[in-house]
């Protein structure tokens, strides 16, 4: 009986995988996903390469006047939680780079920097 429950949650854990991987070649093959830099010091931007939009593949008087609830709402959570997830590791890089550099001791925020 415990072989068997290995072998379902292995199971599981497989095709979740498969899944995840499904969706990103998918979203590579349309060309829906791109990186973004983290923006670690605030002072100073990152300049950003202008991207050109991904041509739509099927035309657009197809979908004229037409939405689709459960795409704009995946749309909405994804971005939300982007939002989240890029904050979180824009805090957690900028604590463990001045932990580890110990910038805040080392320069005084009036002071010029020395890079």
């Amino acid at each position: 009986m415990k072989r068997l429950g290995k072998f379902g949650v292995l199971l599981i854990v497989c095709m979740l995988f498969g899944m995840m991987l499904g969706v990103q070649l998918m979203s590579e093959h349309a060309g829906l996903s791109e990186t973004k830099p983290l923006e670690l010091n605030k002072e100073e931007p990152v300049k950003e390469i202008p991207a050109t939009p991904p041509t739509p593949t099927v035309a657009d008087a197809e979908f004229a006047g037409t939405t689709n609830f459960f795409s704009e709402l995946g749309l909405t959570l994804a971005s939300g939680a982007e939002s989240a997830a890029r904050s979180g590791l824009e805090g957690l890089m900028t604590a463990v780079r001045n932990g580890i550099n110990k910038e805040s001791e080392r320069h005084d925020e009036s002071a010029e920097s020395s890079y």
